[in-house]
């Protein structure tokens, strides 16, 4: 690689490296501002809600704050009327932040058998229930152990790896993550609690995440924009079956916790749960096919550097063969990953005792929404192999550029060219040994 290549080459990473900083930024101060004004006006709506119920008792105030454990009071075993053995801790904390930072305060926490005990020094989050015009005392009780500073770790090791290995590409790549997490907390998630319409704003939220993820990550070049128009067809495609699989299954949402939890909150009218059902399976599944596409893409493009010659068809056979090794491989990473999420409700359905027959089990909704989830998503991967390959194939081998470029004058145009013919034209040094411009003058040797 020559220094001028280089040079160029950094350029276009810092390019790509300020764009994708201001592009993240920029979005993240829009969406945060308009999340923040929606969570409020639903806050107010609440507060307004529980003001007319409530006239003359007065709602206890909630805060968070962080603590250390600075001593371990005492320590035993209980069971519950249920049978379950619980252990307990009498707990002296040192509360860390709020408006009693400093004080000490006693903790009384219950952990299930096999979770490990909490010990001096660990920094947990408690909670704060205070009461207005002091109707009762100010108490505090555990909530978990803080975690937040061991996976900033975590993703800052991740960060570093990408780095190293990637150079500004894995930066790049990073911020369209950022900005995919951006997106879905600070527009998808307050749309939806406002009421808004989930299979528009679902479509909205992955072309936007698509758009500038594949930019950031790979650039503007032919692999991106054949990358693009293949996720788009095949996501528009693996929705249709979504939707097709979910009324066919009758499919209601209220297979998880969270979702009757959802149900019964004070959400629940503005809340779509077969919607937000279909909006996970297909936000799930565009990651996938990125990196599906963005391969197939790839060696297309590879294969045509290599053999110039090669016929669209050679091109498009010849990418299948190395695609269906890889969506074959997709497919089961596919399938385990959802078994892996669901598997604790697979252990409970395994190790249950209801006297249900198999086939009821598998009846269950959770499990049928699983197997909605995995064939969606294998779909589209299936898909996306033969649409990537061929407008790969169809396009790659075709000269054309992203930028408009400036036309020049006829005599321009005739100068530009005898100035790259000149260039291009050279005489060997063994021509000019064997034939000297003097026609009198010997060969040098």
């Amino acid at each position: 690689m020559t220094e001028q290549s280089s040079k160029k080459s950094l350029l276009k990473g810092l390019q790509r490296l300020i764009l994708g900083l201001v592009i993240v930024l920029a979005t993240w101060w829009w969406l945060s501002s308009s999340a923040q004004e929606i969570f409020q006006e639903q806050q107010t709506k609440q507060q307004q809600a529980q003001q007319t119920a409530t006239v003359d008792y007065q709602l206890p105030v909630v805060a968070y704050y962080k603590a250390k454990i600075s001593n371990e009071l005492s320590k035993n075993h209980e069971v519950t009327s249920l049978g379950t053995e619980m252990s307990k801790q009498n707990l002296e904390a040192v509360l860390l932040e709020g408006p009693e930072a400093g004080q000490t305060i006693n903790l009384e926490v219950y952990l299930y058998k096999h979770m490990a005990p909490l010990t001096k020094g660990q920094t947990i989050v408690v909670r704060q229930i205070s009461f207005p015009n002091n109707q009762k005392d100010t108490s505090y009780s555990f909530v978990d152990i803080y975690r937040l500073e061991s996976a900033a770790y975590l993703v800052l090791i991740f960060i570093v790896l990408v780095i190293i290995l990637a150079g500004f590409q894995g930066l790049t790549s990073f911020m369209g993550l950022s900005f995919s997490i951006i997106v879905l907390l600070w527009f998808f998630l307050p749309q939806i609690i406002n009421g808004g319409n989930v299979y528009w704003l679902t479509g909205i939220t992955s072309l936007v995440i698509l758009l500038v993820s594949v930019y950031l990550a790979h650039g503007l070049n032919k692999k991106s924009v054949i990358s693009t128009l293949s996720i788009i067809l095949t996501i528009s495609l693996a929705a249709l079956f979504s939707v097709w699989a979910v009324a066919l299954t009758k499919l209601s949402g209220f297979s998880t916790e969270e979702a009757v939890y959802l149900a019964s909150s004070q959400w629940h009218q503005y809340l779509d749960l077969r919607g937000l059902l279909l909006a996970g399976i297909i936000i799930g599944t565009i990651g996938l096919l990125d990196d599906v596409a963005i391969t197939q893409a790839a060696t297309v493009e590879e294969l045509h550097k290599a053999n110039p010659q090669l016929t669209t068809k050679e091109l498009f056979w010849r990418a299948m063969n190395v695609g269906k090794e890889h969506v074959v491989s997709m497919i089961n990473t596919l399938a385990l990953i959802y078994a892996g999420g669901a598997l604790p409700l697979l252990i409970l359905l395994a190790t249950i005792n209801t006297g249900s027959p198999l086939w009821v089990v598998l009846n269950h909704e959770s499990v049928v929404e699983e197997v909605v989830r995995t064939v969606g998503g294998s779909l589209g991967l299936l898909l996306s192999i033969p649409i990537t390959t061929l407008l790969a194939a169809k396009l790659i081998p075709k000269p054309f550029n992203f930028w408009l470029k400036p036309k020049l004058r006829p005599e321009l145009a005739n100068q530009a060219a005898q100035t790259q013919t000149a260039k291009t034209t050279y005489t060997s040094v063994l021509d000019k040994l064997q034939s000297p411009t003097n026609s009198n003058q010997k060969p040098m040797w």
